[in-house]
């Protein structure tokens, strides 16, 4: 039976021949514990920087590795469950 939860939400943007932008939200939960742990990324980068044809940009998981972090927060956020 699983222990945890864990969430990933993903916006990938892409510009042909412009820019590759990727805003990540991951959210891990340990069951039976008061906190959710939340990270928030954003990844950008000019298409010309990155080495890569236009053509193998279309793929997030493909490109999302490549890409320079540019911010980078990590919350701790206290739940209040009520016990019954």
């Amino acid at each position: 039976m699983p222990s945890y939860w864990y969430v990933l939400l993903r916006y990938f943007l892409r510009v042909d021949d412009v820019l590759v932008r990727a805003n990540e939200t991951r959210m891990f939960h340990l069951l039976n514990t008061d906190y959710v742990l939340r990270e928030y990324t954003v990844k950008e980068a000019q298409a010309k920087d990155l080495n890569m044809p236009t053509s193998h940009m279309k793929e997030a998981d493909d490109v999302i590795p490549i890409l320079p972090v540019k911010e980078k927060l990590t919350h701790k956020l206290i739940v209040n469950i009520p016990s019954n």
